[in-house]
């Protein structure tokens, strides 16, 4: 089992992200696009592409939890907790190494359910503007109910194409190195300068330029939790629906470490390959 290498922590360390390419395994993947065509709406036909263009028409669209289907943007949940759906992208033996070498050995949380497969529906409508970046981490209506101790603590997610993803085909995007601004913000600030100060960062990232995670079926990315990020808008030349799962690791959380929060160092209780690596 290969371990990533000096230079691929350094990155993720530096950058908040890390694409590994040709990972998940392929019946695993098969049975996920299976099952997310099974529970499409009677419209799209799974070989007829020109069927496949969004939005969502008034009659499909959806909000159960386990299913919402809206405008554009496709999030079927339905599988995410079963044992299979976790062996692809969640619990798989490489991928599993790999989170334990950033976060540290032994220190893993077990994730019970993955957050689902993501699609974007291809877009008719040219549009001249760009994806804009959020953090799953803040809810910028919920700005005094924030638990710093648990957004502080270090987590991992990753977007694992299960299809071929173009450039410009609604790519899952990230705006590298955007995580230690952000966590300088939670750390160091409170209350509404915290609420005005994270919105300037926002505003100050959006002018930078981003990178897609496109690629092929088996690619993945891993990404910081407090990266910068947004899905792109899908209107490549090659019809698809942007076929992705995604997913989260948690740090067992540790009463010392909790006690000490907000800590100056972003990466205080994470591995000692990431704390040694070189940025």
């Amino acid at each position: 089992m290969s371990l990533l290498t000096d230079e691929e922590v350094g990155f993720f360390k530096r950058e908040g992200y890390l694409f590994k390419r040709g990972v998940m395994d392929p019946e695993l993947m098969a049975r996920a696009r299976n099952v997310l065509w099974a529970a499409a709406p009677p419209r799209m036909k799974r070989d007829d592409p020109k069927t496949w263009r969004g939005p969502f028409h008034s009659e499909e669209e959806v909000a159960q939890p386990e299913n919402v289907r809206r405008g554009h943007t496709w999030k079927f949940r339905v599988v995410s907790s079963e044992d299979w759906m976790l062996r692809l992208a969640a619990t798989d033996k490489v991928i599993w190494s790999w989170v334990e070498q950033l976060m540290g050995e032994g220190t893993v949380v077990r994730p019970e359910r993955v957050r689902g497969i993501y699609c974007r529906l291809p877009e008719i409508e040219a549009r001249n503007d760009s994806p804009v970046c959020h953090v799953d981490a803040f809810d910028p209506k919920r700005v005094d109910e924030i638990d710093m101790g648990k957004l502080l603590r270090p987590r991992i997610s990753l977007t694992g194409l299960i299809a071929t993803i173009p450039p410009g085909g609604g790519c899952f995007t990230v705006w590298p190195r955007t995580h230690r601004a952000v966590y300088q913000v939670f750390a160091n600030l409170e209350g509404e300068e915290r609420h005005r100060v994270y919105h300037e960062k926002l505003e100050e990232f959006n002018r930078q330029t981003p990178v897609e995670a496109c690629g092929e079926p088996g690619d993945i990315l891993f990404w910081h939790h407090l990266l910068g990020h947004a899905a792109g808008h899908n209107q490549s030349e090659l019809i698809q629906l942007r076929e992705a799962v995604l997913t989260d690791w948690d740090k067992m959380d540790n009463e010392e470490f909790a006690a000490q929060r907000p800590h100056k160092d972003i990466w205080h209780e994470w591995s000692p390959e990431i704390k040694a690596a070189k940025i």
